[in-house]
């Protein structure tokens, strides 16, 4: 028996092709005549090359603009924590000459006391944390220690002390905090010398 005929337009993708096809079609003679219309229109390559250039330039200029923003912001967070810490150093250092060396454990109450009172001051809450370590020829162990806070890891410490006990002098650097929740926090560190009268160089 012959085999039977199957429908033109049938078979395996036959109509999947041809849809395919009329629209491969259709894009193709489109992208021609916006071609050809590129080619024959000067109004159209100038409207369309003055209109691209312009996007570029705005978003070259917003790119320029939020820059400079950004870094103008953060210079001044820089300065403001400079001058927090400026503030801080007279008034620990104030505290430390006024203090009553004549009654035992003195500095024992005052420190604690002074870097909570320290990182208080100036901001909101938890946004400062104060550290008082000790310099390098203090060797006492009952020599006071102070921290505000010990909610995260300041691993910039350990570069900037050394450099501030050698210039003696105030002293910055850019780094990331992380607190017990393991967020990484980036922060302003700002260290500089202060003395307690009868101990030594802090």
């Amino acid at each position: 028996a012959p085999a039977p005929q199957v429908p033109a337009g049938r078979g395996s993708g036959g109509p999947a092709r041809e849809v395919v096809r009329r629209a491969w079609t259709q894009v193709r003679r489109g992208w021609r005549r916006a071609i050809a219309l590129w080619r024959r229109s000067l109004q159209l390559r100038v409207v369309t090359t003055t209109t691209t250039f312009s996007l570029l330039a705005i978003l070259l200029l917003g790119n320029v603009l939020v820059t400079q923003v950004r870094d103008g912001l953060l210079e001044d967070r820089r300065q403001a924590s400079l001058a927090e810490a400026s503030t801080g150093l007279r008034t620990a250092q104030e505290a430390f000459d006024s203090a009553d060396r004549s009654e035992p454990g003195v500095y024992d109450t005052l420190v604690p006391d002074l870097v909570r009172q320290l990182a208080r001051g100036g901001g909101s809450e938890g946004t400062k944390d104060v550290v008082l370590l000790r310099g390098p020829d203090i060797n006492s162990p009952q020599a006071p220690l102070g921290r505000s806070s010990s909610g995260a890891e300041i691993t910039a410490l350990d570069t900037l002390r050394p450099q501030v006990e050698n210039k003696s002098t105030q002293l910055w650097t850019y780094a990331a905090v992380q607190r017990d929740s393991g967020e990484r926090v980036p922060v302003i560190v700002v260290g500089a010398p202060v003395q307690i009268p009868g101990i030594g160089a802090y």
